[in-house]
């Protein structure tokens, strides 16, 4: 076990050195690292409040605001009072950060780009493959999904994000028929160590139904076959709670969406509810492999 450790660490200096962590600033950029990543990781969630921020970034409150404030110095990010709770600031990432995280993508790429330049396209693809179960492995050796209370703030974190990102997809705020909490719900949560990186509820829809909300993961979570398993672990939740049957609400642009719930037998059927936001509306019988009947 030593020795796999020493070889850990010497990857892992080699892969900070090549992509330029140990330089002053990031990639030739006025930032140092640690304020690109965390300009980063703001422009995947927000716009967001702070305390909600500190939670999905997992980073001690002190840490976000000397941060946040270094970032608003150069006009890159922005706090405003929430208009829902005086005591919070809601983070947006200006056009100027978004300009500036666009350059260092390029930068990043291209330094990506000369690093395996000299490696045969063969040994680019077991590279990128390697890459890739490495980063498997590693999120599943500490992820997991937890029941939460309806009130925890992981929860009520990881939901927020939800909101702020389907709102973004849209293109508009959501209707007000989509805020506010979800109670009474059956709430799960992936938490990545101490990170929550995604959330479900399960609520009570009618006797034997049971309906999926709120379902997200963090951009940095997918891919790795997790909203399968957090899919999954909803429905397990559903028969535990004595449901004989599923339904969800979606829209027919979120297309990733669309495709897990359609890959996990989910059946599009007439439309049950108000949801001004939803054009699409699925069900599936957790009885066997019975079929719930499918909208005309």
């Amino acid at each position: 076990m030593p020795d796999a450790l020493g070889r850990l660490r010497r990857f892992n200096r080699l892969l900070t050195r090549r992509i330029g962590l140990v330089a002053d600033r990031y990639l030739g950029s006025p930032l140092t690292f640690a304020q690109a990543r965390l300009l980063y990781e703001v422009a995947l969630l927000a716009p967001l409040g702070t305390h909600h921020l500190r939670r999905l970034i997992a980073v001690d409150p002190a840490a976000m605001s000397r941060g946040l404030a270094a970032l608003e110095g150069r006009r890159l990010v922005r706090r405003r009072v929430d208009p829902g709770n005086g005591r919070n600031r809601i983070v947006e990432v200006m056009a100027s950060g978004r300009k500036l995280l666009a350059t260092l993508d390029l930068r990043a790429d291209d330094r990506v780009a000369t690093m395996i330049a000299g490696l045969a396209v063969r040994d680019r693809r077991r590279l990128v493959g390697a890459v890739d179960e490495a980063r498997r492995l590693l999120v599943g050796a500490v992820l997991r999904i937890e029941r939460r209370a309806d009130r925890d703030p992981d929860v009520h974190a990881a939901q927020a994000a939800y909101l702020a990102e389907i709102a973004r997809r849209f293109g508009r705020p959501l209707d007000p028929w989509n805020q506010g909490p979800l109670t009474p719900a059956r709430s799960l949560l992936v938490v990545d160590g101490g990170r929550p990186v995604g959330c479900g509820a399960l609520r009570d829809l009618a006797p034997g139904m049971g309906e999926i909300k709120r379902m997200w993961l963090h951009p940095d979570a997918r891919g790795l076959g997790l909203g399968t398993r957090l899919l999954a672990a909803l429905e397990s939740a559903g028969r535990h709670a004595g449901h004989r049957e599923i339904r969800l609400d979606t829209n027919e642009c979120l297309h990733e969406a669309i495709a897990l719930y359609e890959a996990a037998g989910y059946r599009r059927v007439a439309r049950y509810n108000d949801n001004p936001d939803a054009t699409r509306f699925y069900a599936k019988s957790l009885r066997g492999g019975r079929r719930v009947r499918a909208a005309s």
